[in-house]
């Protein structure tokens, strides 16, 4: 029996667009997959110190970490001022296409360039991953390093605020200051940053870890309205770029190049980068680089005791050094031009960056580093 019903085709334009869509959906699936990936490696430490923090990322991330850092503004910032000024056209484009369109394809016309977005969106995050995010799986910065944290007393809290008095005390009488009486940097914000690897080379004999040849710290143009983030350092994955603040008084300058070259170094948590950052300013040959890590790790020691034991706090506060009162005011003054909504959301977006990543505490983990203050100074180490 011959069938002579007529067989019916698929037009080739809707078989190239279901391959189109199969390919937007396997490339959108990159980004689930690298989190899993993040998420198994997070079981296998030992394996990513061994063959991603020491072997992989310092060699191919610090070879273009050198070569992005010979050009001397901030690749990060350029590129988000092209994706602003490139906003507006977009939407238009968009605008356009969907007139455009057929009826019956508009909805497709308008949401496939935003379709292409999240696919982009999603590639640029399993390419973060290989390139910085399995960090978060290396072990504890306290593991590496050989230091014994553990929960402290009041009585030990105390004894390291009163180090510290005497540590930022000491290294203020080593600062120039300007016609205000406040700290000021020795040199130009490019010479300040040019200095920075000095603790680090430092320091990696120590911690051999820490060792490898990264760009200098960059000033971003508009740092003006980074402050409002109150976001003052950015480390990019994608430039391996350490981008800085540099509006913010000079003070807080150094120990941020400092925190944000932690993370360029592969310390991910942000409690470790701020610790990092203060074991690479106190062995740093430049006075200012000493001071602004140790007025850094004082306010944190400072804002601890103030609530744990406001009787000492004020006994011990009180012998700090009238410089170091004068530097402290202006930050101060400086922060509350800039108390505003903005920095709110920001500060929320950050803490569920952090949470993503695998650190629970989110924004709550910056005040840990002094679990690792106290366990170098309670070692006997702090000779310098």
């Amino acid at each position: 029996m011959i069938d002579d019903r007529t067989t019916e085709t698929i037009p080739a334009s809707t078989r190239g667009n279901r391959r189109g869509a199969w390919r937007f959906l396997l490339l959108f699936l990159a980004a689930p997959a690298a989190y899993g990936y993040q998420r198994l490696a997070a079981c296998f430490p030992e394996w990513v110190e061994r063959v991603y923090a020491r072997g992989f990322y310092p060699a191919v991330v610090g070879t273009w970490s050198r070569l992005t850092g010979l050009f001397p503004y901030s690749l990060m910032e350029m590129l988000i001022g092209l994706l602003v000024l490139a906003t507006p056209f977009f939407l238009f484009a968009v605008i356009l296409r969907t007139v455009r369109a057929g009826k019956g394809r508009r909805l497709r016309a308008f949401f496939r360039p935003f379709a292409v977005l999240g696919v982009v969106a999603a590639l640029w995050y399993a390419l973060s991953v290989p390139l910085w995010n399995l960090h978060y799986s290396r072990p504890a910065f306290a593991s590496l390093s050989g230091l014994k944290t553990q929960p402290s007393d009041v009585t030990v809290l105390a004894r390291t605020f009163d180090r510290l008095t005497d540590a930022v005390n000491a290294a203020r009488n080593d600062v120039s200051e300007d016609n205000d009486g406040v700290m000021r940097l020795h040199g130009d914000i490019r010479s300040t940053f040019a200095r920075a690897a000095a603790g680090y080379d430092v320091l990696s004999a120590r911690f051999a870890f820490l060792a490898g040849q990264y760009g200098n710290p960059k000033p971003v143009l508009l740092s003006p309205l980074m402050s409002y983030t109150r976001i003052i350092g950015l480390y990019t994955v994608t430039t391996a770029e350490a981008n800085i603040d540099v509006d913010i008084p000079d003070p807080e300058i150094p120990y941020t190049a400092l925190h944000e070259m932690a993370h360029q170094r592969g310390i991910a948590r942000e409690d470790e980068a701020n610790a990092v950052a203060w074991f690479a300013s106190r062995v740093h040959p430049d006075p200012d680089y000493r001071y602004s890590g140790a007025l850094q790790a004082w306010i944190y020691a400072s804002n601890a005791l103030s609530t744990a034991d406001p009787a000492s706090w004020k006994q011990i506060g009180s012998r700090l050094d009238a410089g170091v009162r004068r530097d402290l005011a202006a930050q101060s003054a400086y922060w509350k031009r800039y108390d505003t909504v903005v920095d709110k959301v920001a500060e929320k977006a950050n803490d569920v960056w952090l949470k993503s990543n695998g650190q629970k505490d989110g924004t709550r983990s910056y005040g840990r580093m002094l679990d690792l203050i106290i366990a170098e100074l309670e070692t006997g180490s702090d000779a310098k």
